[in-house]
């Protein structure tokens, strides 16, 4: 963990130098509402995935209030967009979007 501000502390998780997962710490009322923001972002991304990836493909996607915000190429371009233009990227649902098949193996 470290602290990146004086109003909220973040956890980090990284996987093989990749940062997959950037969370706030806070209580538990706070985090209720992000959950639930959440979870309404991404059953609007996931209702409306199809027609988001044949505009997005291949791309990262930013959304926020059930809107993209912003769109990348790579990972690290969408983080510094989103700072750029004011935007804590643990407050945004980050999603790659594709219309290709993709095989998990467990």
């Amino acid at each position: 963990m470290r602290l990146l501000d004086q109003k909220s502390l973040y956890m980090n998780i990284s996987l093989e130098g990749i940062m997959v997962l950037t969370c706030k710490v806070m209580p538990m009322n706070v985090n209720m509402n992000i959950l639930r923001s959440f979870a309404e972002n991404r059953k609007w991304l996931y209702q409306n995935y199809t027609s988001l990836a044949k505009k997005y493909n291949n791309k990262f996607v930013a959304v926020k209030d059930k809107k993209v915000i912003a769109v990348e190429d790579t990972l690290e371009a969408l983080f510094n967009t989103l700072k750029k233009k004011g935007i804590d990227a643990a407050d945004v649902l980050i999603e790659f979007l594709t219309l290709e098949d993709i095989l998990f193996l467990l």
